[in-house]
């Protein structure tokens, strides 16, 4: 999306968009499309909601639990604050304006009183998730129930940071290996992409099998898979990644090949690749010379 001006708001602005945001009970994976500009989320919201899209249910888990003192499983928008900032990895991350934050109306309602409950929370996580999911899909789809196995690996690389040459190599690699073409539907597209918000464990898993970065077979992918979140993915989905990630056809795949140039696409290319003060400096730099 093309970068916008920035837009000036009214205070009549704000208390519209407040009164417009639905409470929880109207959450549904179609959310931020029905909001769209008419919201405010902070920095720290974005924050947080990105980390939703590129990390493990687990981790939120953990927080949340961690959180709630009392053992009810439920927060307050206080503490919600806190849980935020954990995941954020920031606790200096206060935008000052959480009383307008769509985020937190949407989750606690508009005097932010209400309680938040964990199975309330994981439904909203699982909306967003789908809601981006979908996005990308239907981007391919164009209206179809299916995408092709070139579209799928068209999404996985194209926020990857292998080069454009690179990239050409696996795509040209699985366009000379398909002999029937099956489609990829979005049931199948949405597991994998759960899967590889648990790349870390997967690839903890992948070690118990292999010795010294040995490729593996698609059973002990499947295998690995099974042990790091539980189910299995599609065969056919299995089988198009090695189609892409087996560079010589014997039937192997190189995990820790697949796993480098997955991560990139957990993260959707938000990755920074500098930090600390010369990525600091650099972004300045950048910002400046526009």
């Amino acid at each position: 999306r093309a970068r916008e001006c920035r837009r000036s708001l009214s205070r009549q602005d704000v208390q519209k968009m407040v009164t417009g945001t639905p409470g929880l009970s109207k959450s549904s994976s179609n959310l931020f499309r029905k909001l769209w500009d008419d919201s405010l989320f902070s920095y720290p919201d974005y924050l947080f909601l990105l980390s939703i899209l590129t990390k493990p249910q687990q981790h939120f888990d953990i927080a949340f639990r961690m959180l709630d003192v009392d053992g009810n499983e439920r927060v307050d928008s206080k503490e919600f604050l806190k849980f935020q900032s954990v995941i954020n990895h920031s606790s200096a991350l206060i935008s000052g304006h959480e009383e307008c934050s769509s985020l937190l109306i949407h989750l606690f309602g508009k005097k932010q009183t209400s309680n938040l409950k964990f199975p309330e929370f994981f439904k909203f996580m699982e909306n967003l998730q789908n809601e981006v999911l979908e996005l990308e899909y239907l981007e391919f789809s164009q209206g179809m129930v299916i995408i092709s196995e070139e579209d799928f690996a068209e999404i996985l690389l194209r926020t990857s940071h292998v080069s454009t040459h690179d990239a050409e190599l696996y795509k040209d690699r699985l366009r000379e290996r398909i002999t029937n073409s099956q489609g990829i539907t979005f049931e199948q597209f949405k597991v994998f992409s759960r899967f590889l918000n648990n790349l870390s464990d997967f690839a903890v898993a992948m070690k118990m099998f292999t010795i010294a970065g040995q490729a593996v077979t698609q059973g002990e992918f499947q295998r690995a898979v099974k042990a790091s979140m539980g189910v299995q993915l599609d065969a056919h989905v299995v089988d198009t990644i090695f189609k892409m990630f087996d560079s010589d056809g014997d039937g192997r795949l190189s995990h820790e090949e697949f796993v480098a140039v997955m991560r990139h696409r957990v993260q959707r290319g938000f990755e920074s690749k500098r930090s600390g003060w010369k990525g600091f400096t650099a972004c300045v730099k950048k910002q400046v010379n526009k």
